[in-house]
């Protein structure tokens, strides 16, 4: 079962998306989006808009990847209940 303060999309902010030199990144695991291997993968904002690359709008941030937008949601579901 979930911890009832275990972390949730809405416990990032947008410039917790971000690394010190301002790349974007996954807030919760750290996994940086630009580099050649995550550039074309899907990110995922806190309300569940997915978008096919990092290229989405900063205005939208923070960004998840989709195993931590899992997790994060699950969190949030289970503190609902």
């Amino acid at each position: 079962m979930t911890s009832s303060n275990a972390s949730t999309v809405f416990d990032y902010t947008r410039s917790d998306g971000r690394t010190a030199t301002q790349e974007p990144q996954c807030p919760h695991c750290e996994t940086r989006f630009h580099s050649e291997h995550r550039d074309s993968e899907s990110v995922i904002d806190r309300h569940g808009e997915s978008y096919p690359s990092i290229d989405a709008p900063a205005h939208d941030g923070p960004f998840f990847c989709p195993p931590c937008w899992a997790d994060l949601e699950t969190n949030r579901l289970a503190q609902d209940i």
